[in-house]
């Protein structure tokens, strides 16, 4: 070939030479990392004499981003007592429900568990109970549909007693913030003015053995008129959850001893009770998700408790309220309450580092390889428990790691050496901008440049216009090649760009050209 003047080769022969090839070889796959060498053009170069690159905060990303899960959690509580009522949460734009968990506490039903309290037709399952047949008499009569409780002008003495008594079992435990309500109606007649002072009109319950009475003077009870009487009691107050029975007592007591002087007399009528006790049915509940147009059903987890899942992943483009309605199974006749709901769901934000709000990482060379990239965390309102894993190359080692005010949190993280996952756990993580900066290793053994000499491609020092050459690299063979990418850049000496490509390397001997 013939050659060029020679003051055009020594011109083209310096341009050539000061010109700057940079290979990056990026691999994201177990944890391998772009790396990047800059070489002077046509030499070969040990790997300790880098060029620098530009600086780190400047320039575009020249390497992968990094893959960020930012886990959240949200929580309602509502007290909706009875349905239909909505319930609702803030799906935030880009964010995804895993699933929704509604949680049903204090589910109860009332109920009267007094059996004849009206003493209609007979007196089961009343039972009388008296301290002495002949102080105290039971006077009941099926055709005056009440109880009566004759008190004999007998001697008395304190703790005497007379009183109707009936056994409950509720079978289930008593409802959670309800009161127990015991009511009935009295008729005191042919009162003793002389010890009416001494004996009470008694009402009591009982459970598990723990009594809660009532007591009112026989002086201070109404005369010749029925009058109701009420006695109520918190059993949750009492630590009183499960009972096996509950005795319910009216009647008489004595308080303090002596004769009346003639016979008295207690009717006792229209007893009733208001309990709450836990439901332990399933499907008492319907659950309408709006956004999936599907009706979800209710399980029971005990008496009063139960919940509602919704497995179902879903993810909105724009930030939208995911509504449901609860609502009584229409094949559910009986009436109940509830205390509480609380409603939950687990969030999670896919989404990647930036370098100067673009997506990547910036690799800067010189005495070492150094990563930036900037992560924004962002909480929606109400979001609670917010965490991040950060997905990684294995040997990225973290040196700072700024978060939103500028607090290096290295400390608080550690630099992730020797794993693929950094962890921001709850507690650490805070919303905004978080900066990143991490070392790691090189992964190209050495590079040159080979000028094609009409057979083959050969190293040489001496180029001419119209030559042919092409550029290998040897890549450290220790790592994987799977979802490498190998960057090629050729500058001219004033720094612009003479020619740029990425491709995926097939081999850990590989070749870039040829150029002319």
């Amino acid at each position: 070939m013939k050659r060029k003047p020679r003051v055009v080769l020594i011109l083209l022969v310096f341009i050539l030479t000061v010109s700057i090839i940079s290979i990056n070889i990026c691999n994201y796959n177990q944890g391998k990392n772009q790396q990047e060498k800059t070489f002077p053009f046509g030499f070969d170069i040990p790997l300790d004499n880098l060029i620098s690159d530009s600086s780190p905060s400047e320039g575009i990303p020249n390497g992968k981003p990094l893959n960020i899960s930012q886990h959240a959690r949200v929580s309602k509580f509502y007290n909706p007592q009875i349905l239909p009522q909505n319930i609702s949460f803030t799906l935030a734009k880009n964010w995804i429900s895993k699933n929704i968990s509604i949680y049903y506490e204090g589910i109860s039903k009332k109920d009267d568990y007094v059996e004849n309290g009206r003493f209609s037709t007979e007196l089961t399952p009343w039972s009388f109970q008296e301290s002495d047949a002949n102080k105290f008499i039971d006077e009941y009569n099926s055709q005056n549909g009440y109880g009566e409780i004759l008190i004999k002008n007998q001697p008395q003495t304190a703790s005497d007693y007379g009183y109707y008594e009936q056994y409950v079992s509720l079978g289930g435990e008593f409802a959670k913030n309800k009161l127990l309500l015991y009511s009935l109606d009295y008729y005191y007649r042919d009162a003793d003015s002389s010890f009416n002072n001494k004996m009470s009109a008694y009402m009591a319950v009982i459970v598990d053995g723990v009594e809660k009475n009532l007591t009112i003077k026989a002086s201070e009870l109404e005369q010749n008129t029925w009058t109701q009487l009420n006695l109520i009691y918190n059993p949750n107050q009492e630590g009183q959850d499960l009972p096996a029975t509950v005795v319910f007592r009216a009647g008489i007591v004595i308080d303090e001893g002596g004769t009346p002087d003639h016979d008295q007399y207690l009717r006792i009528d229209n007893v009733e009770t208001e309990i709450w006790t836990g439901i332990e049915d399933s499907y008492i509940i319907e659950a309408y998700d709006h956004d999936l147009d599907a009706t979800y059903p209710y399980q029971t987890t005990g008496s009063g408790n139960g919940k509602t899942i919704i497995n179902t992943e879903r993810q909105s483009s724009e930030t939208q309220e995911i509504v449901i309605t609860l609502s009584k199974n229409a094949s559910y006749s009986g009436d109940f309450e509830i205390y509480n709901v609380t409603l939950t769901s687990s969030l999670l934000k896919v989404f990647n580092s930036t370098f100067n709000s673009q997506l990547g990482s910036k690799c800067t060379t010189g005495s070492g390889i150094t990563w930036h990239t900037n992560i924004d965390f962002n909480i929606p309102y109400g979001y609670s428990e917010s965490r991040a894993d950060i997905s990684k190359p294995l040997d990225w080692t973290f040196v700072h790691i700024y978060d939103s005010y500028d607090d290096d949190r290295i400390n608080n993280l550690g630099s992730g050496s020797e794993t693929t996952i950094l962890n921001i756990p709850i507690g650490v993580l805070e919303g905004g901008l978080w900066e990143f900066e991490a070392i790691s290793q090189n992964y190209i053994d050495s590079m040159n440049v080979q000028k094609w000499n009409g057979t083959a491609f050969q190293s040489d020092i001496n180029y001419y216009v119209a030559d042919i050459f092409q550029i290998n690299a040897q890549i450290n063979d220790s790592n994987s090649l799977l979802d490498s990418i190998l960057n090629v850049t050729i500058y001219y000496p004033n720094g612009s760009i003479y020619w740029q490509d990425s491709e995926d390397p097939t081999t850990y001997d590989t070749t870039i050209g040829n150029f002319t």
